[in-house]
């Protein structure tokens, strides 16, 4: 380790022991937590899930009637077997009763405003609790890559902070060094800019939306530029498919680690270094996988996810539909942690193709055709016109079969959907990512 490296952990460690006790104390109790039985894992799950549901019953007044509708009283939410049958959250209920789902608890410098714009255009606003340093499960997955959370950092994400907020985080940040370049407008010049002081700094991580970080490697490698390898490069915020990983990690020569989370939940689970699947923060969150009717699907089996916010005491977030789709995985991984293990986000729910006669092609399986050759493809997009009819838009890879295994994805795709629509395959040098994020999959018929 570099001199400066233990100069910034020494200064992160003494601010925070002496100015954030209660973030030093609750990391503790995560890493405490990582390595539980799984029986002792769900005993705490259950206690944190028992006591937000009977908070956001008795302080807020959306959950009282939410629930009150459902027969289901104050006692009831005491016993695990009622937590299933609770009614879903969904996004409408957030943007329709959003004064209601405020606890009679929260004080406004307890909270903080969270918006996000979502793939669908339409905003989303909640409220996060200040009091949990939820910081701190980005501290642990972090330890998990050898990762310091002083080390120097590099960001690619749409910037929000301006003057002076910007200048104040660099400051509380001191001597830890971070810089970032903004997703929601990349250009030649920016990302030249941006690489310039990446070389100068040298981070040990860089982290990003999927699609930006995965649109800087595209263009260090097209313009034949060098950058030094960091340690890890950590994405979020959209589906990664093998193909931008294998690109990423060619470019970068790090390992590139996925990490799932919201605006709505952060930190809701990350890949460790095995990269064997992502591990939920159970003792943080609680995720379930439902069928269409709400019904839990056997682990392994694909289904819509719902997410409680076991820490959020201000705008309690209970069986909320994220909007996602993914599974429990039964495997434990070989790291020795036992948090439980998802699959990789598939993609949402809307993001699925819909034929004229009903039939409808999940995102499981349009996300994942080129899975078997990710060096086929640099990147690829599903479109769905408004007439049903279907592009296939492709940016060829290095693969020197790229051709052909772009053309039998083609007419695969062709074949699942039969005489239905059309289908047609477009060779493209360039899809361009919506502010940062990856879209995979666009449809106007949802829409």
């Amino acid at each position: 380790m570099s001199w400066r490296s233990q100069f910034n952990r020494l200064a992160f460690n003494f601010k925070n022991y002496f100015f954030r006790p209660h973030a030093v104390s609750f990391y503790s109790k995560l890493l405490s937590a990582e390595r539980l039985e799984m029986e002792a894992l769900d005993i705490l799950n259950w206690q944190k899930r028992q006591d937000i549901v009977v908070f956001a019953f008795e302080h807020t007044a959306f959950y009282r009637k939410f629930y009150q509708a459902q027969e289901i009283a104050l006692e009831d939410l005491k016993r695990p077997e009622t937590f299933s049958r609770l009614p879903i959250l969904t996004k409408n209920d957030i943007r329709s009763h959003f004064n209601e789902l405020i606890a009679d608890t929260a004080h406004p410098a307890y909270y903080y405003r969270a918006t996000t714009g979502g793939s669908t255009g339409e905003p989303l606003t909640v409220l996060h609790d200040r009091r949990p340093p939820l910081e701190t499960a980005a501290w642990r997955m972090m330890r998990w890559w050898d990762i310091e959370p002083s080390d120097d950092m590099a960001f690619i994400y749409r910037l929000r902070r301006k003057f002076p907020h910007n200048i104040i985080n660099d400051i509380m940040w001191w001597p830890t060094r971070r810089i970032s370049l903004d997703a929601s407008f990349m250009t030649a010049d920016s990302m030249r800019d941006f690489l310039q002081r990446y070389e100068s700094l040298k981070p040990a991580v860089l982290q990003g939306y999927t699609g930006a970080v995965y649109e800087f490697a595209l263009f260090v490698r097209d313009n034949n530029l060098t950058i030094t390898p960091p340690r890890a490069v950590w994405v979020t915020s959209a589906p990664l498919s093998d193909a931008q990983r294998t690109i990423m990690q060619t470019v970068y020569q790090a390992p590139v680690y996925d990490q799932y989370g919201s605006c709505e939940v952060m930190w809701l689970a990350a890949e460790c270094k095995e990269r064997n699947g992502l591990h939920i923060n159970h003792d943080l969150r609680y995720i379930e996988f439902v069928d269409d009717a709400g019904k839990p699907v056997p682990d392994g089996e694909w289904g819509r996810i719902l997410i409680t916010d076991l820490e959020n005491k201000v705008f309690p977030l209970i069986r909320y539909e994220i909007g996602d789709r993914g599974r429990r995985l039964t495997r434990t991984c070989p790291c020795g942690i036992t948090l439980p293990l998802m699959d990789k986000v598939r993609g949402r729910i809307t993001d699925v193709v819909r034929l004229p006669n009903g039939t409808v092609i999940s995102g499981e399986f349009l996300t994942t055709i080129f899975d078997d050759h990710p060096g086929a493809v640099n990147a690829f997009q599903v479109h769905q016109r408004v007439d049903f009819s279907i592009i296939l838009r492709c940016v060829p890879g290095k693969d020197p079969k790229a051709k052909e295994i772009i053309e039998k994805a083609h007419r695969n795709l062709q074949i699942k959907v039969g005489d239905a629509v059309p289908v047609t395959l477009e060779m493209v040098g360039h899809i361009p990512h919506d502010r940062g994020k990856t879209r995979f999959i666009i449809s106007e018929v949802n829409r």
